[in-house]
């Protein structure tokens, strides 16, 4: 029962460490955000994006600069109760991604009417790209579909290099995942973010434009 209060919590640090962020490193890319994991007890709570948009003004930074991500779990309840919180959120400006899609609840008949700016490919199916050919096509009808809804597309758990050229030949958007970078305390991804370059090290979990 402590998941709201909780996740009051860490937003509000979510929030202070970007403005935080922003104020040190005003060069960053004008689309950089920090994103939030949201679970469905908290987005469905009434007052949710009264509070998420109090703690964005307590912090001086735009809603835009703050992410919420969601799980295929959100869609077990009322369809028309979920598209309609999504709405009210995407239009106060938070961006909206869905997590480990193609593993939950999802369904196809109304993912279209949801405001999703990005879908996250889950890792399972990521881990047997060049070794499955199945899921080698499934990848590629998750890319189809973000293309069809004007979504970006996230990469999860990327690892080896062949992983990170197949995504390439597919023009998969964002990559995440230890091929690039393990996560990072609060402290070392600053030093992170002062190198200039997201691509430097390996000990940061991001998601990055795909390179070779």
């Amino acid at each position: 029962g402590v998941i709201v209060p909780l996740g009051r919590k860490i937003f509000d640090m979510a929030c202070a460490q970007a403005a935080k962020w922003l104020r040190q490193f005003p060069e960053l890319d004008p689309e950089f955000r920090i994103t939030v994991n949201v679970s469905p007890r908290q987005l469905f709570e009434d007052d949710f994006l009264e509070t998420i948009t109090d703690l964005t003004a307590k912090h001086g930074i735009q809603n835009q600069k703050i992410g919420i991500e969601i799980t295929e779990s959100v869609m077990i309840r009322d369809q028309q109760q979920v598209v309609q919180i999504l709405q009210k959120i995407s239009a106060a400006g938070f961006h909206l991604s869905l997590d480990d899609f193609g593993t939950g609840f999802a369904s196809l008949n109304y993912i279209d009417s949801l405001p999703l700016d990005t879908l996250k490919i889950d890792r399972s199916f990521i881990a047997k790209l060049g070794r499955e050919v199945g899921d080698y096509a499934v990848v590629r009808m998750i890319l189809a579909l973000a293309r069809t809804l004007n979504a970006t597309t996230v990469a999860e758990g990327v690892e080896n290099l062949v992983q990170l050229k197949r995504l390439k030949s597919m023009d998969c958007h964002l990559i995440q995942g230890y091929h690039f970078a393990r996560p990072l305390a609060a402290k070392e991804a600053t030093t992170f973010l002062g190198e200039g370059s997201i691509f430097f090290g390996d000990r940061a979990e991001v998601e990055a434009p795909i390179k070779t």
